[in-house]
C-alpha cells in the first residue's frame, strides 16, 4: 500500500513538472514572436529615418516618418541652440531698423540671446560691440560678425543669426533739398521716402514764408547732369489758393530760394 502511494505521488509530480515546463515554453515562444513583429527602435544619433511604432490600419509595414530639417533662419528660438552650422542661414530678407534677431556662437556653448537692429542700423554683439546690420541678410551679418570675432577674440567662431520678427522700417530718404531766403527756417531738409515732396510742401515744412517773402516768385534752382543750373519761377501763392497743377515735384539736390518783396503791400 505504501509503495503504491509513493509511485502515484512520483507520477503526479512528473505530470505537474511537465505542465509547468510546457507553459514556460509557450510563453517564451510568444515573446520571441512578438519581438520579431515589432519594428526596430530607431537610434536618434544614427541619422536614419525614424519609423512609427504604431500599427498601420491598412496593414503592411509601418509608415516611415522622416524628421524635416528646420532652417536656422526660420527656427524658433528654442531650436537655435541645437544648430551647429551656418549653412542654412537666411539669405533673402534684408535687415532693417526694428528687426529682432536671435544670436549665438556655437563654440561658446551658451544659450542664444536676443539682439535688435537699432534705428541707426546696427546690432550690439555680446563681448564685441556694435556691427552694421542694415541692408544685410542673416547670412551676411553672421559672416561679418564671424570675421570680426576671429580677428580679435576667437580662434574659430561659428555664428548663428536667425530672424525672430520684422520691425516697421521707414522708407529710405532719396536725398535732401535746400531752402534759402525769406522762409522761417532756412536750411536742408530730408526728402520723405514714402511720398512726393513739392515746392509748396517743402516751404510749409520749414514753417512757411517769412514776413516779406515773395510768394509769387519762388525760385526753384536745379542742377542738370551736365553741371548747368536751370531756374524755374513757381507761383506758390496760386498753389496755396487751389491751383495745385502749378506745384513742382522736387528732386534730390534742388534748391528753393524765396526772394523778399520790396514793399509789404499784401502780396
Amino acid at each position: 500500500m505504501i509503495f503504491w502511494q509513493d509511485g502515484a505521488m512520483r507520477s503526479l509530480y512528473r505530470s505537474l513538472a511537465a505542465l509547468v515546463l510546457a507553459a514556460a515554453t509557450t510563453s517564451l515562444s510568444a515573446q520571441i514572436v512578438q519581438r520579431r513583429e515589432l519594428p526596430p527602435r530607431p537610434n536618434p544619433n544614427s541619422g536614419q529615418p525614424q519609423t512609427d511604432a504604431t500599427t498601420n490600419p491598412g496593414g503592411g509595414a509601418p509608415a516611415t516618418r522622416v524628421a524635416e530639417p528646420v532652417p536656422a533662419s526660420s527656427a524658433p528660438s528654442a531650436l537655435i541652440g541645437t544648430i551647429q552650422s551656418m549653412a542654412g542661414l537666411d539669405t533673402r530678407h534684408r535687415l532693417g531698423a526694428g528687426d529682432r534677431l536671435t544670436y549665438r556662437v556655437v563654440e561658446d556653448k551658451d544659450k542664444p540671446v536676443g539682439i535688435q537692429v537699432t534705428d541707426s542700423g546696427e546690432v550690439e554683439v555680446p563681448y564685441y560691440g556694435r556691427v552694421r546690420a542694415q541692408g544685410k541678410s542673416c547670412m551676411e551679418l553672421a559672416q561679418l560678425i564671424k570675421s570680426r570675432l576671429e580677428q580679435d577674440l576667437y580662434y574659430k567662431a561659428t555664428v548663428i543669426v536667425a530672424l525672430d520678427s520684422i520691425g516697421r522700417q521707414a522708407a529710405v530718404s532719396p536725398g535732401r533739398v535746400y531752402l534759402t531766403g525769406a522762409v522761417r527756417s532756412p536750411g536742408a531738409i530730408e526728402m520723405p521716402g514714402d511720398e512726393k515732396l513739392t515746392v509748396s510742401k517743402a516751404i510749409l515744412r520749414v514753417g512757411g514764408f517769412a514776413d516779406f517773402g515773395n510768394q509769387k516768385k519762388v525760385m526753384l534752382i536745379r542742377k542738370a547732369k551736365d553741371g548747368k543750373s536751370t531756374t524755374t519761377i513757381v507761383d506758390v501763392r496760386a498753389i496755396l489758393e487751389g491751383q495745385l497743377e502749378k506745384d513742382v515735384e522736387l528732386e534730390p539736390g534742388d534748391t528753393i530760394r524765396v526772394p523778399e518783396r520790396t514793399l509789404n503791400i499784401g502780396f
